[in-house]
């Protein structure tokens, strides 16, 4: 990748910053009691980067790669150096915002006082071309994601219709599920189903750029359903979450108290591939709902207390104690 020296310090330096994990750290409650110096385990870095680095393919009728940076930063095509294995010379990058809907599960799903920006170049990304695009303004914190990516063009377009991607939930499982609040997690036995994001085949070798939103809302018997929040879960008490990270590794999960009565849940989603457009595309509603063996096992495992080792260890791997539930704890 190309080099060059920096004449002027980007505003993408000044401290726009969350808190991260600084290692294999103990989660910070236990069944909601605070963890000494909680705070004191994380530390601060840039909400920046590119989001999606780790996608290699994209199709032919890609617009731009997406970059992530704090709302007020003094973003500019400058800031980017970007190279082709076939143009044998750098490239005039192009910079613009994705319109995301300000009322959306896409924008509550982005970090707040951030923005999402497409890096695009003159003349367009040219289908079978290798491209290497490297951030290289000064900034004084490690970043949230990568600020280099590398990535083929496909010789084919491809499009993201609404039936292209559906919502499937697991069965049940009776599990310690940690609540992130801010950098302080709350241990809680529930009633759990991860939630899987399936992807149609044409879009698979982009699967990692199918950003999906899910939401999530009681629903009463009768088929009425309250008013939907966005499901936002982060992998741990000091990490932020991933934009879109519904169509990537880590699962989403619906979750509820055992402490409490047991109701059903709708999920609705939405899902957009913004390396090639600004749409977002409602997904059907997914009904969630728990079995009565589900129920069983949620009351005897809040009737039987855990010492403070099983629930360290409930914590760290989300698995009960055999005893607790009367089964594996899966």
């Amino acid at each position: 990748m190309l080099c060059r020296p920096r004449k002027s310090m980007n505003r993408l330096s000044r401290p726009h910053y969350f808190a991260v994990s600084a290692g294999g750290l103990a989660l910070a409650l236990l069944l909601g009691l605070p963890a000494p110096n909680a705070h004191a385990r994380c530390i601060a870095i840039l909400q920046a980067g590119f989001p999606h680095a780790h996608v290699q393919h994209y199709p032919a009728n890609i617009r731009g790669v997406l970059f992530q940076a704090p709302a007020d930063s003094a973003l500019s095509a400058d800031d980017f150096e970007i190279a082709s294995t076939d143009a044998g010379r750098p490239l005039r990058g192009r910079i613009e915002p994705v319109a995301l809907p300000a009322d959306s599960a896409a924008m509550a799903n982005l970090p707040r006082g951030t923005q999402l920006f497409r890096i695009l170049i003159e003349g367009g990304y040219a289908p079978g071309g290798s491209y290497g695009i490297r951030y290289t303004a000064p900034r004084w914190l490690p970043m949230q994601y990568p600020d280099a990516i590398s990535f083929t063009v496909d010789p084919a377009p491809a499009a993201l219709t609404r039936d292209d991607v559906s919502l499937r939930a697991h069965p049940p499982e009776v599990r310690m599920h940690v609540v992130e609040n801010e950098d302080i997690g709350t241990g809680m036995i529930a009633a759990t189903r991860r939630l899987e994001t399936r992807v149609a085949s044409t879009l698979q070798p982009y699967r990692g750029a199918v950003s999906v939103f899910p939401e999530w809302a009681d629903s009463e018997n009768n088929g009425a359903t309250h008013a939907y929040t966005p499901l936002r879960q982060r992998a741990s008490a000091c990490s932020g979450e991933a934009f879109g990270a519904g169509a990537r590794e880590r699962p989403d999960v619906v979750y509820q108290d055992c402490a409490r009565p047991l109701g059903g849940k709708a999920l609705q989603a939405s899902a957009g591939f913004f390396e090639i457009d600004d749409r977002l595309h409602a997904l059907p509603v997914l009904h969630v709902d728990w079995d009565a063996t589900t129920q069983a096992a949620c009351a005897a495992a809040v009737r039987k207390p855990l010492s403070h080792r099983e629930a360290l260890d409930a914590m760290q791997t989300g698995v009960l104690p055999r005893a607790t539930t009367g089964s594996d704890g899966q």
